[in-house]
C-alpha cells in the first residue's frame, strides 16, 4: 500500500474468504480515488476511475481472459494494492517485483494475470487511493520515469513471449496493446523531458543502441513532429487571424465607402434642394421685384388718378362756380316780365304738342 491511502477494516478477511472459497489464484477489487485539492482533481482527472461497470463480476475466469474483459470494461488497474493473491501461486511462478525502478507494478501484475489459472473480480471498493502534490504519478518527469517505463517494456515483453503459444487470438491482442503501451509510455514521458535531460541514455551501460533505436530516436522525431506541427498550427493561427483582420478591413472598408456613398448621395441631395431653394428664391424674387414693380407702376397712376381728380375738383368747382352764376341769371330771367310774358304767349303752343305726343308718341 502507498502509506496515504486507505484501506478498509474488513477488506483482507472478506477478500481471502472469497479467495479460498473459489480456489483462485488472484481476486481484483475495486478502489476510489481521493484528491487533495480541487486543482489536482482538474489537473489529473484520468486518475478519476470508476473501475467496473459492466464486467461479469463473480465469475472465475483464467487470468489472460479476466485481463480482457476488464480492459474492455475500462476497468483494469496494474496497482498491487487492488489484487490479493495466492501465496503458493506466487512462489510457484517466482513472481518479483523488477529492482530499481518505478512503475514496477505494470510487468508485475502483467505476469500475474498472464500466468494465473483462475481468477476473479469482486465488484467492491475496499481501497480508497489518494491523489497529492509531488507523489510519483504526479510530479515533474525525469529521465528516470522514461527509463522505468522502457524496463517494464522489456520485462513485459519477455513475458508475453512465454506465455504467447497459450493465448487465444482476442487475449493475445490485449496482452500485445499493453506491451504496446508501456513503449510508447517510455516514448511520450521521453518527449517531455526538459532540455538538459534530453540525451540522458547515453549514459546507460547497457542496452543503449536497443534504448535509442526503441525509445529516444523515435521521441525525438516525435517531439520534432509535434514542435513542426505546433509551428505549423501557430502559422496557421496567424495566417487565419491576418486573413480574419485582413477580411476585417475589407468589411471596414466597404462599410466606410458605402456610408461615403451615402454621404455622397445625401450631399447631392443637399445640392438638389440647395439648388431648387436658390430657383424657388429666384422665383420669389422675380415675384417680389413685379410685385414692386407694379406697386411703382399703381403708385404712378394713384398720382396721376390723384392729380386728375385734383384738376377735375378744381374744374367742377368752377363749374359749379358758372352754374351757379348761370342760375342766377336764368332765376333773374325768370323773374323778368318779359320772362314771364313770353311763356304765357307760348303756352298755347306747347299745350298742343304735348296733346300731340300723348296721341301719336313717337317709337324709340
Amino acid at each position: 500500500m502507498d502509506s496515504d491511502d486507505v484501506l478498509e477494516v474488513e477488506a483482507l478477511e472478506q477478500l481471502v474468504a472469497v479467495l479460498r472459497e473459489k480456489a483462485l489464484d488472484i481476486l481484483y477489487f475495486d478502489r476510489t480515488t481521493i484528491f487533495d485539492t480541487e486543482e489536482l482533481a482538474t489537473v489529473f482527472s484520468d486518475f478519476c476511475h470508476n473501475d467496473s461497470q459492466n464486467c461479469a463480476c463473480g465469475n472465475v475466469y483464467d487470468g489472460p481472459t479476466l485481463l480482457r474483459k476488464l480492459c474492455e470494461d475500462n476497468a483494469f488497474c496494474t496497482c498491487v494494492w487492488v489484487q490479493i493473491l495466492r501465496t503458493e501461486f506466487v512462489r510457484e511462478n517466482n513472481l518479483s517485483f523488477l529492482p530499481g525502478i518505478i512503475y514496477e507494478d505494470n510487468p508485475f501484475t502483467f505476469e500475474v494475470m498472464l500466468k494465473a489459472k483462475r481468477a476473479s473480480h469482486l465488484r467492491r471498493a475496499f481501497y480508497h487511493h489518494r491523489i497529492r502534490e509531488n507523489s510519483t504519478m504526479t510530479k515533474a518527469v525525469t529521465f528516470y520515469n522514461v527509463y522505468s517505463y522502457y524496463r517494464c517494456f522489456l520485462a513485459m515483453l519477455q513475458t508475453y513471449s512465454q506465455a504467447e503459444p497459450g493465448l487465444t487470438p482476442e487475449n493475445r491482442n490485449v496482452a500485445l496493446q499493453m506491451v504496446a503501451a508501456m513503449l510508447n509510455s517510455s516514448r511520450y514521458n521521453y518527449t517531455k523531458l526538459p532540455p538538459e535531460d534530453e540525451f540522458s541514455e547515453l549514459g546507460l551501460r547497457e542496452n543503449l543502441n536497443a534504448f535509442q533505436v526503441m525509445v529516444s530516436n523515435p521521441a525525438r522525431e516525435t517531439r520534432r513532429a509535434k514542435e513542426l506541427s505546433e509551428k505549423l498550427l501557430q502559422t496557421n493561427t496567424a495566417r487565419s487571424e491576418l486573413n480574419r483582420k485582413l477580411q476585417q478591413s475589407h468589411t471596414e472598408k466597404s462599410e466606410i465607402n458605402r456610408k461615403l456613398q451615402q454621404s455622397y448621395t445625401e450631399k447631392s441631395e443637399i445640392n438638389r434642394k440647395l439648388q431648387q431653394s436658390y430657383t424657388e428664391k429666384s422665383e420669389i424674387n422675380r415675384k417680389l421685384q413685379t410685385t414692386r414693380d407694379e406697386k411703382k407702376a399703381r403708385d404712378a397712376q394713384i398720382r396721376e388718378l390723384k392729380a386728375q381728380l385734383t384738376t377735375l375738383k378744381k374744374e367742377n368747382a368752377s363749374l359749379k362756380k358758372k352754374n351757379k352764376t348761370q342760375e342766377k341769371k336764368l332765376n333773374k330771367l325768370r323773374s323778368s316780365v318779359s320772362f314771364r310774358i313770353g311763356r304765357a304767349l307760348t303756352w298755347p303752343v306747347r299745350k298742343a304738342r304735348a296733346l300731340v305726343k300723348r296721341r301719336h308718341p313717337v317709337s324709340g
